[in-house]
């Protein structure tokens, strides 16, 4: 399965810059192959040793969105100072030995499980047998002393064999299981593995992801709110007009990002595109004939439509001249640790360098001046996480005149993401799938409970339980925050001796916010958020 679908013509370095056309499946690891500029399908694990890519893992990952992939030498960046080379990879892993063989072989070959009642399951028969065979001697030896013919004394025997160990056991469960598999189709379930439908009825806790799973796959902007002079401006709901079209905060929102092209398409994060596609920018990355022939270091350009090119807002850093293309030099990719992303940009006829970020709420404004983030921030940003909505600022620094092409490149992002200016936060919008709200109530019913883990933020998780019936409107919710306990090594440097914390002691620990009165609820259907 593995080698029919992957079964690709592939170009194999030979020697000195010797280059053969090859089936994939010649392929050996320590194989260096040129991928091509269109693309491929993969055919093996391989390990890039030139240039950079971009890979759809999604049959692997489940990710929506394909991701870079720099070579192993050294940290690359999308435009290299090489422009024209292939990009090489070694290869790594090839057949069943990859990420996508050893997939297949789980499903083909799926390996044993071993659940708690089937153990059990197996003691209560080893019990059966036990009895069964205490009734056997029994029988036997009070048969033998009453002279019982042999023929009478083995039938009794094996009466009380069968009676204790019933032969039609496995039959019955079997046809149990047949029945439920039916039922279940009737209503639209297929099951691969019938056994595991008596392990179903065991279930007493199912955990459901936020996003794409209790929600819709998709984000779609609901708005803006800017930040002037420390203050909040009225939310707007679209940013894809003349006014907004030559601000900085729509000039944040177009660059900060890490979308592509791919065969004429964007491609990225779903976040980023609807984010950019909401502006109605447009991005252009540079051939590989411009880059060749006119400036090695192109960068990809983002520019608003032809109808909003007139300036709109000379106040703006990135509104002195008519021309609004933006060039991003450099980007920050985003990372779950960090919850941030930011670029470096240049604008079209300017000196100096301009950097956006963009992320957590929380995470930006901790990175930018206190003067420039508005007294209001915790209010208003608590006010959309309780009603559901997925809040992201946006902050913007001018970097130095001095600062060149090749300098940007070695700097890293500890030294750009600080001393921001605050320039406001994009609302998101997720909306509940119609088939949640009916899911959890049937799983309530009986006596199951739901838990959703997410990494949003709290008070987003808390409304979306409350809109889709996972919390009560009288369910009381605690908002806890967990202290790590310190080390040995760690109270010996502070100072400070052990101590043992019990449950009474370690209230103090926890920030709660009560956000319903205190009610009874049954225990098992009472959901919870991690």
């Amino acid at each position: 399965m593995v080698a029919t679908h992957s079964v690709v013509r592939v170009s194999i370095c030979r020697g000195d810059k010797e280059v053969e056309q090859a089936m994939s499946t010649e392929l050996v690891p320590g194989d260096v192959i040129v991928i091509p500029a269109n693309g491929m399908i993969m055919p093996c694990d391989a390990a890039l040793i030139q240039g950079t890519c971009i890979v759809n893992e999604s049959m692997l990952t489940g990710g929506e969105c394909p991701g870079d992939k720099d070579q192993l030498c050294r940290v690359s960046y999308r435009h290299d100072s090489t422009p024209g080379q292939p990009v090489k990879a070694v290869v790594v892993r090839t057949g069943f030995s990859t990420e996508k063989g050893q997939l297949v072989r789980s499903i083909l070959y799926p390996k044993p499980t071993d659940f708690k009642l089937y153990r059990d399951a197996y003691l209560f028969l080893l019990c059966l047998v036990g009895v069964a065979a205490i009734g056997f001697i029994y029988t036997v030896t009070l048969s033998v002393m009453n002279n019982v013919p042999a023929k009478l004394i083995v039938i009794k025997s094996l009466d009380i064999i069968t009676i204790t160990v019933p032969p039609a056991l496995p039959a019955a469960m079997t046809a149990g299981i047949v029945y439920a598999q039916r039922r279940l189709k009737k209503v639209g379930i297929f099951c691969i593995s019938p056994q595991r439908i008596n392990m179903c009825g065991q279930l007493n806790v199912v955990c459901f992801d936020k996003t794409g799973t209790l929600t819709e796959d998709g984000l779609d902007l609901w708005g803006v709110q800017r930040v002037d002079e420390r203050k909040f401006l009225a939310p707007e709901s679209s940013v894809n007009n003349e006014t907004l079209c030559s601000s900085v905060f729509v000039a944040g929102m177009a660059s900060c990002h890490s979308l592509t092209n791919i065969e004429g398409q964007l491609s990225g994060d779903p976040l980023d595109l609807k984010m950019f596609s909401a502006t109605g920018w447009i991005l252009e990355e540079p051939t590989q004939e411009e880059t060749a022939l006119h400036n090695p270091i192109m960068p990809t350009v983002v520019r608003p439509p032809n109808h909003f090119t007139k300036d709109t807002n000379l106040n703006d850093h990135l509104s002195e001249t008519a021309s609004c293309e933006i060039g991003i030099v450099r980007q920050f990719p985003f990372s779950s640790a960090l919850q941030r992303m930011s670029v470096v940009v240049r604008r079209l006829g300017e000196k100096h360098m301009n950097a956006f970020l963009k992320g957590a709420p929380e995470v930006v404004a901790g990175l930018c001046k206190p003067e420039t983030v508005p007294e209001s921030f915790a209010e208003t940003l608590e006010g959309y996480t309780r009603h559901g909505f997925r809040v992201i600022a946006l902050a913007h620094r001018q970097l130095e005149t001095k600062l060149s092409w090749h300098k940007v490149q070695t700097l890293s992002r500890d030294v750009i993401e600080n001393n921001m200016e605050f320039l406001g936060l994009i609302i998101m919008q997720n909306k509940i799938k119609e088939e949640t709200s009916g899911v959890l109530q049937n799983l309530h019913q009986a006596l199951i409970r739901t838990l959703m883990v997410t990494g949003d933020n709290m008070l987003t998780a808390i409304s979306v339980a409350r809109d889709c019936g996972m919390i009560q409107t009288q369910d009381k919710v605690i908002i806890a925050e967990a202290v790590p306990q310190k080390t040995s090594t760690q109270r010996a440097s502070a100072g400070t001796t052990p101590t043992t914390l019990h449950p009474a002691k370690t209230h103090s620990q926890l920030r709660s916010r009560w956000s319903a009165p205190v009610t009874k609820s049954r225990p098992r259907t009472n959901s919870t958020l991690l």
